[in-house]
């Protein structure tokens, strides 16, 4: 089964906002201290360092206002104390490679290009596409892997064909459709 995407009826494009300017990436200002560039200028006191986060990490170093979570959607992510200030909770699964099935925590507002699976709460622009934080979803016809990479939740074929290439669907639908690997067609 593959999906097409339907055709488009009107011609408005949808207003895309620029995400929020929020940054923890660290600033490239020369430091005028002897010793490591801090990663985060403002992390309160009780907040272990990112840069020497105990190897033996427990969440009871965290409180209220930075909850314990894992810095991004991955496999060897590690726990730590959110300096975001608030965790989304993301069920896992083993068949993904989790070590068990369940709730996980995952810190948000992180920055782009941070792994995030497919969870656009993680990210600080509210758009995770690819597996990674990006400034923004996929507009229109633009080459996709799944519907949660574009603006308007929809990736399939632009056309019916073996030979298209999947895009976001500017209609913001799509249609599925039985088709054969034996013709051609990917097998998922």
């Amino acid at each position: 089964m593959v999906g097409g995407c339907d055709q488009v009826h009107e011609t408005r494009e949808p207003t895309i906002s620029p995400a929020p300017s929020t940054s923890l990436l660290p600033s490239s200002e020369p430091s005028s201290t002897n010793g490591p560039t801090p990663i985060f200028s403002d992390i309160p006191s009780h907040v272990p360092s990112v840069t020497s986060k105990p190897s033996e990490f427990t969440c009871e170093l965290c409180n209220i206002e930075t909850p314990c979570g894992y810095d991004s959607f991955r496999l060897d992510a590690s726990l730590m104390c959110c300096l975001s200030g608030s965790t989304t909770r993301v069920y896992t699964r083993t068949s993904d490679g989790w070590p068990s099935s369940g709730s996980r925590y995952f810190c948000t507002d992180q920055p782009n290009d941070t792994p995030c699976g497919v969870t656009d709460s993680i990210c600080a622009s509210d758009a995770c596409v690819g597996g990674m934080c990006a400034s923004s979803k996929l507009g229109h016809n633009e080459s996709c892997a799944i519907g949660n990479d574009c603006a308007l939740g929809v990736c399939g074929y632009d056309a019916f064909s073996v030979d298209a290439s999947p895009i976001c669907c500017p209609s913001g639908s799509s249609t599925r459709v039985y088709t054969s690997a034996s013709d051609g067609w990917p097998s998922s």
